[in-house]
């Protein structure tokens, strides 16, 4: 794997118009080179092997089948298992009943269980592995303002930031194939009314962010996870009892609002997270 590596230009302006307010831009490109994703790989792992894939799986469903028994996964192991016991059963397949008795006698027989060996194939796992893509340009823009209105203690505070690259994932491309796509890439926004005097402050917060890439390929299957837009709506107050020790409450996602995530469409969901709201009592003390 090689080290990312990535050329970043960066330009902001400030404009602080009163002691306590300002307005600010700032706007970002970033020029990636061996981005971090993932691709999915078939590959064996460990030398596992699988015996219902060797000589003596594919022995024992030739004699099923010349015997006009179904193939099935209790069948088959009971005809493996049956053929592997000769001296138990001299006269091979034509020694097959298939009755509940024997079947259980089959299975539960101490040192009769099928082990792979070295005749088995080893397993062919599709796995999802790092790997050094190609490179991506990451740009945006980002805007806030900060604004107290006199000497009330009251005030606003609110931020934007646009961010988005030159690389995403095609729902329409075909599923069989892994794609490299820049994940967790998402505008974001921030509304927040606050109050703040010598001794209370009090702070409530609105924040949104939009839809974003969450995964390329998930699992083994090459499909994206998206995670649906989100707002939450955070609350905080907090007193000063002295300089050095201040108590404070505060509620977290107090609308209680869920995060879904789903594959190509909407209508594919991979999962729906009940989140609720939580609530925080505590103190601080400053040493």
């Amino acid at each position: 794997m090689l080290p990312l590596e990535s050329s970043n230009t960066d330009v902001s302006l400030e404009w602080y118009y009163d002691s306590t307010s300002y307005a600010s831009a700032g706007f970002f490109q970033k020029d990636v080179a061996n981005f971090l994703g993932t691709r999915q790989v078939d590959q064996t792992i460990l030398g596992i092997r699988n015996p219902t894939a060797g000589p003596r799986a594919l022995e024992a469903a030739a004699a099923l089948q010349d015997l006009g028994i179904a193939v099935d996964d209790t069948s088959l192991y009971a005809m493996t298992v049956l053929l592997s016991q000769p001296e138990t059963f001299p006269n091979g397949a034509a020694d097959y009943t298939g009755t509940p008795e024997q079947i259980q006698q089959l299975a539960e027989t101490p040192g009769w269980d099928i082990v792979a060996n070295e005749s088995d194939p080893e397993y062919v796992f599709r796995t999802s592995t790092p790997d050094n893509n190609r490179s991506a340009k990451i740009y945006g823009a980002e805007f806030a303002v900060q604004h107290f209105f006199g000497e009330t203690g009251f005030g606003i505070q609110a931020n934007y930031t646009f961010v988005n690259g030159d690389v995403g994932f095609d729902n329409n491309a075909d599923p069989n194939s892994s794609q490299f796509a820049l994940i967790g890439l998402s505008d974001t926004a921030n509304l927040v009314g606050l109050y703040e005097d010598d001794k209370f402050q009090a702070r409530i917060a609105v924040n949104w962010r939009d839809e974003f890439l969450a995964e390329a390929n998930r699992g083994g299957s090459n499909n994206p996870r998206y995670t649906e837009a989100y707002t939450q709506v955070d609350v905080n107050l907090s007193y000063n009892i002295n300089d050095q020790f201040s108590v404070f409450v505060e509620g977290i996602n107090v609308t209680g609002e869920n995060a879904r995530d789903y594959a190509r469409n909407k209508s594919q969901m991979w999962f729906l997270t009940e989140l609720g709201a939580r609530y925080n009592i505590g103190a601080r003390y400053k040493f």
